[in-house]
């Protein structure tokens, strides 16, 4: 068949007149499609090639009883084969029965084993020698809806012995619901598990997809409706889309089950659902091709309000005999369709209407196949079809109506080009304006800079030098003391290359570099030191500026602790809290005195003002105990609470 298939598709895509190559193109698309979903409901559904472990169990006896255990030897069990179709095997009869099936094993299994059932309708329980291992439910009260869902069960090796064994399945069928069991696999759950994904895909993924994207796309298309009232084939394709949705979702338990919905209910939902998306696609096509039949629309537009009410009074004794019938009388609208698109002579040289044209005669052969399942002309189990037709339709009826807006998609993207263009233009404006702005405001960071470090510089590393310059000119001073001088200018140089460090804002690291310098000179000055940094955390950002005061009020904190104080240990203590940065310099000093006050006076001086320039506050104690010195940095909203104690 394969063979056949290839030939027809290449001799379709021969080159012949425009209509014929889209049509050719539509029916090898179909012949392909029919293709994959024929190999996909035999891998599924159908016989699946299992691997040698896996045991395919066709053979069953069967009794009818509502015997919550199997019964014995003794009961009338009958020979039963395989998948069984109630509607078949037992017209008309519902209630329960159970199924028993015989095996045998070389050796018993270690590893765990898995049962999968394709499918098993309407609930279930399965003993293996005995033993309960799966229990679907709604085997009393409102029966559960299984038929859509392939099984798959686990079943422990130690329920399985060496030589004969015996697997016992009570099923359950809802009156007017379709009840059978396909055959069932046992094996290694490995591969049992891999012939229950391929039959989850193919069975119940793909379909709910695609009933899922339909669904949406119906919505979308009936909100475009509602914007445009007079464009009614939107409106009508909307609906179909929706209600075909709806329907596929289904016949609900293709993807959802609801033991709760009443039975009468149910079928109404069936079998409407799938009269109203054929008179809705058969509306849809009046308003797509632009034929008027009044007539026609005369006995839709009533059916389309009366078929459920009609379908739900009929009773469900009912609908179980008319269910063939009608689903050959749901034939009689998309029939029509089709004619109606065929005479329709735009659909010979446009490719919209080829596309619906034989994307319907695509869907209506894969009904006609869920057809031959429904009335037992296929097996029972078999996969159904259908499902992929309404991808089919929905795909042509999308694409045959996106050819209207075409124009418009080519007028606006013209207009979408220009505008781009524009906004292009502006665009590289605005980024020269912005280079040259940033350029500028470059330039005036590091005149900035610059006009900082020169007045820094000025006013504390020149001032020294040329104090000391001066002084040794004179000789007023010793070689030592011009060393100590010169030494402390280095330490000012190095601090202003410290506060320009890429890293400038961490403090911490500013700190402890500082920590670093002046080490050696507290050391030879007799004086140990103690720098408590671990809990400096979390301090926000600090300019180049903000860095290099702190650092020089640290610094002339610490220079008059080793001039002034006569103390033998100095602390710093940096920490934050939710106000901000706390930084104390203490001592066990006497304070400044006698000649010592002036000088130091002086430095108290310049460290409230270098504190004033970056907003932070200088608190100063002196005490017989020592001194200290408390900086504190606010953050950008200063809190009121205060800083934590030294050691706190």
């Amino acid at each position: 068949m394969r063979e056949n298939v290839a030939c027809w598709a290449e001799r379709l895509h021969a080159p012949r007149g425009r209509w014929a190559r889209v049509a050719g193109g539509l029916v090898g698309a179909f012949l392909s499609a029919l293709l994959c979903a024929q190999a996909a409901t035999a891998a599924a559904s159908g016989s699946p090639t299992a691997t040698p472990p896996v045991m395919e169990l066709r053979d069953a006896f069967f009794v009818p009883t509502d015997a919550a255990q199997p019964p014995g030897a003794d009961a009338p069990w009958a020979t039963q084969a395989l998948p069984d179709s109630w509607r078949e095997s037992r017209p008309g009869q519902a209630g329960r029965g159970w199924y028993r099936l015989r095996f045998d094993l070389d050796v018993a299994p270690t590893s765990m084993q898995a049962l999968y059932i394709s499918v098993v309708n309407t609930a279930y329980q399965v003993q293996i020698n005995g033993t309960l291992v799966a229990d679907s439910g709604g085997m009393e009260g409102p029966p559960g809806r299984n038929a859509g869902f392939p099984q798959w069960v686990p079943v422990p090796p130690q329920l399985l012995r060496a030589g004969a064994n015996e697997l016992t399945l009570r099923l359950r069928v809802a009156p007017n619901l379709r009840g059978g069991l396909t055959p069932l696999f046992l094996g290694p759950a490995p591969a049992v598990r891999a012939l229950y994904t391929e039959d989850l895909l193919w069975r119940i993924e793909i379909p709910r997809a695609m009933a899922t994207a339909t669904l949406a796309l119906g919505l979308l298309v009936l909100l475009l409706w509602v914007r445009q009232r007079t464009e009614s084939v939107y409106g009508w394709f909307g609906g179909f889309l929706v209600v075909s949705a709806a329907w596929a979702l289904r016949n609900f338990h293709e993807s959802l089950t609801f033991p709760h919905i009443p039975s009468r209910v149910w079928e109404t939902l069936v079998l409407g659902g799938l009269g109203l998306s054929r008179l809705m696609l058969l509306m849809f096509v009046l308003r797509y091709s632009g034929q008027q039949m009044p007539r026609l629309e005369r006995w839709v537009r009533p059916a389309l309000v009366l078929l459920l009410p009609l379908l739900y009074l009929a009773g469900e004794s009912v609908l179980s005999l008319i269910r063939v019938p009608y689903y050959t009388a749901c034939a009689a609208p998309m029939w029509l369709s089709i004619y109606l698109l065929a005479r329709h002579s735009p659909w010979r040289r446009e490719a919209g209407p080829a596309l619906v044209l034989g994307a319907l005669v695509g869907s209506e052969l894969l009904a006609i196949h869920d057809w031959l399942v429904a009335v037992n002309l296929l097996p029972y189990g078999t996969q159904l079809w259908q499902n992929y037709g309404l991808g089919l339709v929905v795909g042509a009826m999308t694409l045959a109506l996106a050819q209207r807006y075409f124009a418009a998609f080519a007028t606006a993207r013209s207009l979408n080009q220009q505008l781009e263009q524009g906004i292009a233009r502006k665009t590289a404006e605005l980024d020269a304006n912005y280079r040259q702005m940033a350029a500028y405001e470059k330039a005036v960071a590091l005149a900035d800079e610059r006009q900082r470090l020169i007045r820094d510089m000025h006013d504390g590393i020149g001032s020294q030098l040329i104090t000391t310059v001066s002084a040794v000119e004179r000789g007023q001073m010793a070689p030592p003391e011009v060393a100590a001088l010169l030494r402390d200018c280095i330490d000012d140089l190095r601090i202003v290359f410290d506060s320009l460090e890429p890293a400038h804002g961490d403090l911490g690291l500013a700190l402890a570099s500082l920590r670093y310098r002046l080490a050696p000179r507290l050391k030879a000055a007799g004086l140990d030191s103690t720098w408590n940094l671990d809990a400096l955390s979390d301090t926000p950002s600090l300019s180049p500026t903000q860095v290099l005061q702190v650092l020089r009020i640290v610094q002339e904190a610490l220079t008059n602790v080793i001039k002034h104080s006569g103390a033998q240990h100095a602390t710093l203590d940096a920490r934050t809290w939710v106000g901000g940065t706390c930084i104390r310099v203490t001592d066990d000093g006497q304070g400044p005195s006698g000649s010592t006050t002036a000088s130091a006076g002086r430095g108290l001086r310049n460290m409230e003002h270098r504190a004033g320039q970056i907003g932070a506050t200088l608190q100063v104690q002196f005490s017989a105990t020592g001194t200290t010195v408390e900086l504190r940095l606010p953050r950008p909203t200063e809190s009121q609470d205060a800083p934590p104690a030294p050691g706190a």
